[in-house]
């Protein structure tokens, strides 16, 4: 594609195995600033996932597909349109009751960063009842690759249930996501439409859930087939 010639970050995750963590905290943090963008704006994301970062030719991360965004406003209400892919949902979207937006965007990141430095979703989206139990507990993390505990504590503070649930901000100031001070100022790019921007997104209005995306073959990447529940979900291209 024209604005992404290293292709997705699940395609770079499916040819290397897992990404090393100074890599992860580029790309974590890349779109952590793209997302906090969009919420400083108003406007939520609701479908972050491997597939939806692409990567330019400078490997840097551009924010895709916005076809579930939308303008949520600056007020904190709780959204009751469930959409979004199984194996990213947070809890509170699985369960289906009201959720705040913004907060289901953070746990979608933090799945993002598991599969980086993992190679494999944190979650078993085969079966629903049992996805919906993992969610619900603490997040477990495999032997290897070796991962540092600083890396695996910011993930559990992500992955954890709404009201204890890491806000964007203490994610900026987390110790393995300032590790670093050279970490690159934020080069992330938006992709709404046929166009490429720095300053704005492209939300629109849906009240669909979306099959899970778990892509990534049948690899230690994850690999878990589409979970079809009793009503036919809108699947995410």
């Amino acid at each position: 594609m024209e604005y992404a010639e290293k292709g997705s970050l699940l395609d770079i995750i499916r040819k290397e195995g897992y990404i090393d963590e100074t890599r992860a905290r580029k790309w974590f943090g890349q779109l952590v600033d793209a997302i906090n963008y969009c919420h400083e704006r108003g406007v939520v994301h609701r479908d972050i996932k491997c597939e939806n970062l692409l990567i330019n030719t400078d490997y840097n991360i551009k924010l895709s597909d916005f076809g579930f965004a939308r303008n949520h406003g600056y007020d904190v209400s709780l959204s009751e349109t469930f959409c979004g892919s199984y194996a990213y949902a947070s809890p509170e979207i699985l369960k289906g009751i009201p959720y705040c937006p913004l907060l289901s965007d953070v746990w979608s990141m933090g799945v993002v960063l598991f599969a980086m430095v993992f190679g494999r979703l944190p979650f078993d989206d085969t079966k629903y009842s049992q996805l919906l139990k993992q969610v619900q507990n603490k997040v477990e993390f495999p032997k290897e690759p070796i991962v540092s505990a600083e890396c695996k504590a910011l993930i559990s503070k992500i992955l954890a249930p709404v009201k204890t649930r890491i806000r964007i901000k203490a994610i900026k100031e987390d110790p393995w996501f300032k590790k670093s001070s050279s970490r690159p100022n934020s080069t992330y790019r938006l992709l709404s439409g046929d166009s490429t921007e720095t300053g704005t997104c492209s939300p629109s209005e849906d009240i669909s859930f979306s099959s899970a995306q778990s892509e990534m073959g049948n690899t230690n990447v994850g690999g878990t087939p589409y979970y079809k529940p009793h009503r036919t979900p809108t699947r995410v291209v």
